[in-house]
């Protein structure tokens, strides 16, 4: 299958095996080898570490060295997990929605628990709720992640920052959920352990990782 990704000048075409890709994808069930498929809206990039993870199983995002600080978002491991997440959320690949997911709390959780600054940011935020709808389990996550360990959140001046509204509200909703004002904590709160609420139940997902690990 032709993907064609981004728009010109950035534009990429990655060939991908239907067999590797349309058992786990709702997106991709229906192209037929030789088929193209055209995603201008999305980053050639980041559609690169989604290939990467869908023939290999590694992320290779998690190779990249940890920012020295976590003024520069963008260049962040978190925001391009970000990323992938939403990606694979319009793939409709529940597998790959896992992994990532599930990366997002491993990262989070190393660099809190070693005295990092790598908390999801605005950007983080922002990019999966622009690339998810209400109820995802992304999204409750990073509401858990607020509502439990809110001195990130309070220390900034948010007032400045872009913030979706709609993260606001279920802030707000999980702040009375836990009957408290927002009074900051001094240790980190893992999410580690419950992280299977935010999993999704995927059919048959060890089969697919076999299958892949055999290319």
């Amino acid at each position: 299958i032709n993907t064609v990704v981004g728009n010109v000048p950035h534009q990429r075409t990655f060939s991908i095996h239907a067999e590797h890709i349309a058992p786990r994808s709702r997106f991709f069930e229906d192209a037929t080898p030789g088929s193209t498929i055209h995603l201008p809206d999305d980053n050639p990039r980041i559609f690169a570490l989604y290939v990467h993870y869908l023939y290999t199983g590694h992320l290779a995002v998690l190779d990249y060295p940890t920012p020295v600080s976590a003024s520069s978002p963008p260049a962040s491991r978190l925001y391009l997990i970000a990323h992938l997440y939403v990606l694979a959320e319009k793939l409709e690949d529940a597998t790959a929605k896992r992994a990532f997911l599930d990366a997002l709390v491993d990262e989070t959780d190393k660099t809190q628990t070693a005295g990092g600054a790598h908390f999801p940011g605005n950007q983080v935020v922002n990019t999966v709720y622009d690339g998810t709808m209400s109820g995802s389990p992304a999204r409750k996550l990073l509401v858990d992640l607020y509502t439990c360990n809110d001195e990130c959140f309070i220390s900034k001046t948010y007032e400045e920052e872009e913030w979706p509204v709609e993260f606001l509200r279920d802030l707000e909703v999980g702040m009375e959920a836990l009957g408290r004002e927002w009074v900051p904590r001094v240790e980190w709160q893992s999410p580690r352990g419950k992280v299977g609420v935010y999993l999704e139940e995927v059919e048959d997902a060890g089969s697919v990782e076999k299958e892949l690990k055999k290319t």
